[in-house]
């Protein structure tokens, strides 16, 4: 499940308050749309075009 159109907007429009508005906002979209949030369990079947930094998880990816 991917974002909604209002869930996009209003992150587009949060992107310039404090980061602890920024985390509620997410929590809100998060509760109401859990299905467009990676978990750890989908995160370890990603495939990244270059390779993650740190320690997130992911199947594989097509270059360093």
């Amino acid at each position: 499940m991917y974002l909604t159109h209002q869930e996009r907007r209003t992150l587009q429009l949060a992107a310039d308050k404090s980061n602890q508005a920024l985390e509620r906002i997410v929590a809100g979209i998060r509760a109401a749309n859990p299905g467009a949030f990676h978990t750890k369990e989908s995160l370890s079947e990603r495939v990244f075009h270059h390779k993650p930094e740190g320690h997130v998880p992911y199947r594989g990816y097509m270059r360093d």
